[in-house]
């Protein structure tokens, strides 16, 4: 080969790298600025990459020390306690007066241990809860996962302080949601919740699930 020829041949090669370079940086340019030149309408319907919830549009609770599960709103947070959980609104400050709903494990009295799950519920506030007079409306409910609890409301006597007396009539309580436990012999898992969150409480009590 000429060694004339050889600075010839670099400088073209040299040439196209250059040119390819130019082409390459002209072309992204060009996709940017089309990118961009897209109407508001346009640019929103790119797709966009968004990460899954864990559980489809909702939160899971777990209590593994009694075996029980349920899922939750994303707008709500929870704080554990020894027997279940306690939850809110997670716009509010965390503090126990902002709590709307709480789900615990409850030790049945000790003489209605051998009374079946549907017959204890009808008078379980009774015996468990200061004022609680008589069961007001019971209702059947079966979780998704097919198994059978209640919803409960109750007639409550207004509490008085000693030596008042005043005529006052009974009131109505918020639901209280009861679920049969692993150990039902001895523990009921209760639900309960504010006026303003029956309804979420329903759908949470459709989820509820042994574990």
């Amino acid at each position: 080969m000429d060694n004339k020829n050889i600075p010839a041949s670099l400088g073209i090669i040299v040439i196209i790298i250059i040119a390819a370079t130019i082409a390459g940086y002209l072309w992204k340019y060009d996709e940017s600025a089309r990118h961009n030149d897209l109407p508001p309408a346009a640019k929103s319907e790119l797709p966009e990459k968004t990460a899954p919830s864990p559980a489809g549009d909702k939160n899971v609770y777990i209590n593994s020390k009694y075996g029980f599960s349920i899922k939750f709103d994303d707008n709500l947070t929870f704080r554990e306690f020894s027997s279940g959980a306690a939850f809110q609104p997670k716009n509010k400050p965390s503090a126990i007066e902002n709590e709307v709903i709480s789900i615990s494990v409850m030790q049945r009295t000790g003489d209605a241990q051998d009374v079946p799950f549907e017959t204890y519920v009808k008078t379980a506030a009774v015996h468990e809860i200061q004022n609680y007079k008589s069961l007001a409306s019971i209702e059947k409910i079966t979780a998704k996962s097919g198994i059978i609890g209640y919803k409960t409301t109750w007639n409550v006597a207004p509490i008085m302080p000693i030596g008042v007396r005043i005529e006052a009539s009974d009131s109505v309580s918020s639901p209280r949601y009861y679920f049969d436990s692993k150990d039902s012999r001895k523990d009921t898992i209760q639900m309960e919740c504010t006026d303003e969150f029956i309804q979420t409480c329903d759908e949470i009590a459709l989820t509820f699930e042994l574990k």
